[in-house]
């Protein structure tokens, strides 16, 4: 319960303040069937899909060191939908993990954003990063601070008929009146620390 206040929370911050960016949140569960898929949907329909990145980890990892094409940076989400990558060696773990705490701040973050065709230039980002996967180790950051927020995810796997309910659902025309009520969400137990997410040292 106290994981999806915090979540339910963590979506209406962004939802009031575009700049908010929080943890970098890793959702893991052992089960298919457990909707990451559809929250990319369901955020990309609120925000627009325009404003939401589905990428790889290794998409994530090195656009964050910008040493790859990254213009999904400046997205408000930027969502692996199934992270795969396990079984770093701890060499590689250490490189993953430093790419991305630097990129995943808590406040506006100016890299460098690559894209083909396109002139390279500084941009400052406040996109909110959700890697989801069915592996719990996919990112070595137990040692690493603040940074980032666990959940495990519900491993009771949705039947049919509850993922046909749903879709019906938000075929209907949600977004307006969800985005209301993330928008009168109170925040006021949020907290601030959580929100966010201190520096590591």
């Amino acid at each position: 319960r106290a994981d999806s206040d915090w979540f339910l929370d963590h979506i209406a911050a962004k939802a009031q303040d575009p700049h908010y960016r929080g943890a970098g949140v890793i959702l893991s569960t052992p089960a298919e069937g457990s909707g990451r898929g559809t929250l990319s949907r369901v955020l990309g329909q609120m925000w627009g899909n325009h404003n939401l990145a589905s990428i790889t980890l290794s998409e994530l990892i090195s656009g964050a060191s910008s040493s790859d094409n990254n213009s999904w940076a400046v997205r408000d989400w930027i969502v692996v939908p199934e992270a795969k990558e396990t079984g770093m060696s701890a060499k590689v773990a250490f490189t993953a993990y430093e790419s991305l705490k630097k990129f995943i701040e808590p406040a506006g973050t100016v890299i460098q954003v690559k894209e083909k065709w396109a002139i390279t230039q500084h941009v400052e980002c406040f996109g909110s990063v959700i890697i989801c996967s069915q592996h719990s180790d996919v990112i070595p950051t137990d040692s690493g601070g603040t940074r980032f927020k666990r959940i495990e995810n519900t491993v009771e796997v949705w039947s049919p008929e509850q993922f046909k309910a749903l879709y019906e659902w938000i075929e209907s025309g949600f977004e307006p009146h969800v985005w209301r009520w993330l928008r009168a969400r109170d925040l006021s137990k949020f907290d601030l620390r959580a929100r966010q997410a201190p520096l590591s040292v």
